[in-house]
């Protein structure tokens, strides 16, 4: 071994492979980088610490190294402090069947729910954009509107009375009643 000071070290020339196991089956070395290989059974990390936890460091890209993620043990909950990419048409699943999917296909973004139940979506307020966040698609107000635009002017919005429609109205079908109220000289078209 070589000296370290207070904290000698054992030293292992590059390419030395240290070996655990009548087969070698698992392996720890170095060569133009760090590996742990292991040929047999599932490779295990665990933390027998009360409420401590396990954590992956790496370079943060700036000569520092930062958490990308951390197994929480007091907290009983995994960490990711960094973005998590995830390829084209590879699935993030969630359920234990599977049942809600979230990916990209290349061209198309897709969030599929296949299990029995209901996709169900719970905010303040949903908006939902344009890419860029530049304008409005739709807005869905709890105890309010739901607001309808095109090209980031307001069409449609469903008020207390009714709903309000901007502009020129247009059915096609056949409609069995209604009440109307034009205005500005609007025309309806049936």
């Amino acid at each position: 071994g070589a000296s370290g000071g207070a904290s000698p070290f054992t030293v292992f020339p590059d390419s030395s492979t240290l070996a655990f196991g009548s087969g070698h089956d698992m392996r720890l070395y170095h060569n133009n980088g760090g590996f742990i290989d292991n040929y047999t059974g599932v490779l295990q990390f665990t933390n027998y610490a009360d409420d401590s936890d396990i954590v992956f460091r790496s370079d943060n890209g700036s000569g520092g190294v930062e958490n990308y993620i951390q197994i929480d043990g007091s907290e009983g909950r995994t960490l990711f402090n960094k973005n998590i990419r995830v390829n084209d048409n590879v699935e993030i699943q969630v359920g234990s069947s599977a049942d809600l999917k979230i990916y990209h296909n290349g061209t198309d973004s897709f969030i599929s729910d296949t299990g029995i139940g209901d996709l169900k979506i719970a905010s303040s307020t949903i908006l939902m954009l344009k890419p860029g966040f530049g304008e409005f698609l739709a807005k869905f107000i709890p105890d309010g509107a739901v607001e309808l635009y095109y090209d980031a002017v307001k069409k449609f919005e469903t008020t207390s009375a009714g709903v309000t429609v901007a502009g020129g109205l247009s059915a096609v079908g056949g409609m069995s009643s209604f009440e109307t109220t034009l205005t500005n000289n609007d025309d309806w078209q049936n």
